[in-house]
């Protein structure tokens, strides 16, 4: 599956992450959030999922 994280406020993807079908959604979500923190120096001040992150 793919995982994309949006920059809302200038329209961009920032990070995509492709992992196998039976990952849960919750899985790589905090590993993409400190990637793209300490290599892409993303300042981060809000994020957010759908439901699915919430159920593992």
């Amino acid at each position: 599956m793919s995982r994309q994280s949006v920059d809302i406020a200038h329209g961009i993807i920032a990070d995509v992450a492709v992992t196998p079908g039976n990952v849960n959604d919750s899985g790589p979500y905090l590993e993409r959030i400190e990637y793209m923190r300490n290599r892409l120096e993303l300042h981060i001040k809000t994020a957010g999922g759908d439901r699915a992150y919430g159920t593992s």
